[in-house]
């Protein structure tokens, strides 16, 4: 229930950052690429980021709960292969959306789709809760 709540929450603030226009600037000003600097900053977006902890165990734990105990393996290799292609699609990807980053309205069109997916989620857990 509390990770709907913040869902919809956070959804709202994306729809708002979209009509106010706010942009992340993709632009890197440090000039530091040596391997500990590169370590550093890959442990901190992992283990600072609390988007990590809500989506593997408050979200990933929610949906497995639906399974029996003999298919939550089978969901918890499908969420890991998935993941993985994600996080490689979002890695090669990079290059091609770099460019285009550059620009508020590419960022308008982010936060609208990252504030519809939280909506969609946020209602779809209300209901499995027997809410709505």
């Amino acid at each position: 229930m509390g990770a709907a709540i913040w869902l919809l929450v956070y959804s709202v603030l994306r729809f708002i950052d979209a009509y106010k226009g706010h942009i992340i600037n993709p632009l890197i000003t440090d000039k530091s690429t040596g391997i500990w600097s590169t370590l550093t900053s890959a442990a901190v977006l992992t283990f600072a980021n609390p988007h990590v902890y809500l989506d593997t165990v408050v979200l990933l734990g929610t949906i497995s709960m639906k399974f029996d105990s003999s298919t939550r393996l089978i969901f918890g290799l499908g969420a890991t292969v998935a993941s993985f292609l994600f996080f490689f699609g979002l890695a090669y990807g990079a290059k091609f959306i770099a460019p285009r980053a550059k620009s508020p309205m590419f960022w308008k069109f982010v936060n609208i789709g990252i504030g519809f997916m939280m909506l969609i989620i946020a209602f779809w857990m209300f209901k499995e809760a027997k809410i709505l």
